[in-house]
């Protein structure tokens, strides 16, 4: 069984944040074009079951006896591996914290910081190296992508450690 961050994301709401609808999941941020596609494969994996709220055709959604144990072998899976994309770091620190790791969940956010730190300098390097060339336009696109991807890994890399010295000293019930 294949459970990817998304998945996992979505049991975790279910679980912690206590969503039922896909209004819920639309109000807490997640894209109703996310969550419907996960909730239906958890649905097929029996992690999640779905019946019609009374007197509406709308699905409420709640965790099987399956889903109700997120399985710690999917999350040191995420733990594993930091990804590219700040939202799956964000969606695996947040679930990492409330099912209890915290510690785990701090390593994972301040490696991501770290790694984040890294990769800025490495395109802060690049875009000195095309700098010089500006006028030519590959070279002045390549300084541009360089630039603005070093301030953004900046960005969330200063975003990451915030969040995880806030909820480090904070006492959160899991």
């Amino acid at each position: 069984m294949k459970t990817s961050n998304f998945d996992l994301f979505v049991l975790g709401m279910l679980k912690h944040a206590h969503l039922e609808t896909l209004y819920d999941f639309r109000r807490a941020g997640v894209p109703g074009g996310m969550s419907l596609p996960s909730l239906r494969k958890l649905c097929g994996q029996d992690l999640v079951a779905a019946a019609p709220e009374k007197g509406s055709t709308r699905l409420k959604y709640a965790l099987t006896a399956r889903g109700e144990d997120i399985p710690n072998w999917a999350l040191g899976q995420q733990l594993s591996r930091i990804p590219r994309s700040s939202e799956a770091v964000q969606r695996t620190f947040w679930l990492t914290h409330f099912e209890g790791q915290r510690r785990e969940a701090d390593a994972y956010l301040t490696s991501a910081a770290f790694q984040r730190e890294r990769e800025a300098r490495k395109q802060e390097r690049a875009a000195e190296a095309f700098r010089s060339n500006i006028a030519n336009p590959l070279a002045g696109w390549l300084w541009l992508r360089a630039v603005c991807e070093s301030h953004r890994l900046e960005s969330e890399a200063k975003a990451f450690r915030q969040v995880a010295d806030a909820f480090s000293k904070e006492d959160h019930p899991a």
